[in-house]
């Protein structure tokens, strides 16, 4: 999804690291994989970050995620995507009021964020 490197992590102020779903859907089959999310979610650990990792299809891929701390999850196994007005209706979206900087005949802002706590 373009272009990474951990040099990056020490230049530019990062608060997330999103693990890509190509990762997340082959951790039950390659080792590898299911290493490299590990290492990730340890490296975003030790260094204060949070972690979301999307693609989560199956409970097995979301078992494996929260017992490795990853703080945010997205996924098909949650729900499809649904638009602004069928969260809200869901009651799971709620509205924002649109910044001062926000032009006066600007719709309402939105913002959806489904996040799971983990103990430290």
């Amino acid at each position: 999804t373009g272009y990474s490197s951990l040099a990056l992590l020490q230049i530019f102020p990062f608060d997330k690291i999103k693990i890509d779903k190509s990762f997340v859907q082959q951790m039950e089959t390659s080792d590898e994989c299911r290493s490299i999310v590990h290492a990730v979610l340890h490296l975003a650990n030790d260094l204060g970050m949070k972690t979301t990792a999307e693609g989560v299809e199956t409970q097995q891929q979301m078992d494996v995620l929260l017992e490795a701390q990853c703080a945010e999850l997205q996924g098909y196994f949650f729900g499809k995507p649904m638009a602004p007005q069928a969260l809200i209706e869901a009651g799971l979206l709620k509205r924002k009021k649109p910044s001062t900087f926000a032009k006066a005949n600007a719709e309402t802002a939105f913002v959806a964020q489904f996040e799971r706590q983990i103990p430290a």
